[in-house]
């Protein structure tokens, strides 16, 4: 079983980000190391683009006009492709096994985002 779900309102270092510059984001508790991510739990900044690879899928994440777009394919060949934007929730999952990802700030080219998994 396949589900997909999104909804929408309005540094550098891999041991604890900076943020954008110039604007007042909140620290990426794991920055920009998105191998962080490979558990399905973490927090990081994303400028522009990167690929995270969650429980072995590879997610691509791109950031353009304060939007965050999620594409890639689950195990069982069917796509992911996702858009969120604001301070927003996107989800999706197959089987026993979903991942939410919260936007937790955003401006035209850079997200922190939220990873979590169960």
């Amino acid at each position: 079983m396949l589900a997909l779900s999104a909804c929408s309102s309005g540094g550098e270092a891999a041991g604890g980000g900076e943020s954008p510059a110039g604007t007042p984001f909140p620290t990426a508790a794991n920055g920009q190391d998105y191998a962080a991510c490979a558990d399905g739990n973490c927090e990081v900044l994303v400028r522009e683009s990167a690929t995270l690879t969650v429980e072995g899928q590879k997610v691509a994440v791109t950031v353009a006009d304060g939007t965050v777009r999620l594409t890639g394919r689950h195990a069982n060949g069917s796509e992911l492709d996702l858009s969120v934007s604001g301070n927003g929730v996107a989800g999706w999952g197959s089987g026993d096994r979903s991942h939410e990802l919260t936007i937790t700030a955003a401006d035209d080219s850079a997200a922190l985002l939220r990873l979590t998994s169960s």
